[in-house]
């Protein structure tokens, strides 16, 4: 048996916003190490396979329930432009 399918006109649209979002994701693991306000993430896996065997720094920062995580300032990955990017962390209780 065969058959097509018809494309749908929305699917440019869905492949664009889900290449925006995976652009945007990040996801690492690994052990870390701590000094002072600056933490090291030792990256054993990575969604961007670049960072896996590599060291990230952040620096923290905590308020309340959150902890705010910032990189230094470096290139933005996607623009290039020098930027410092803030991850937030939040306690639910």
């Amino acid at each position: 048996m065969s058959g097509t399918a018809a494309a749908s006109p929305w699917e440019p649209t869905r492949r664009r916003r889900r290449r925006k979002r995976c652009s945007a994701a990040t996801s690492y693991g690994g052990t870390y190490t701590i000094d002072g306000n600056e933490i090291t993430h030792h990256v054993d896996v990575s969604w961007n396979e670049t960072w896996t065997g590599t060291k990230q720094k952040r620096i923290a920062r905590f308020e309340g329930n959150r902890v705010y995580l910032s990189t230094p300032p470096s290139p933005d990955p996607l623009t290039g432009t020098i930027s410092t990017r803030t991850m937030t962390w939040e306690k639910v209780t």
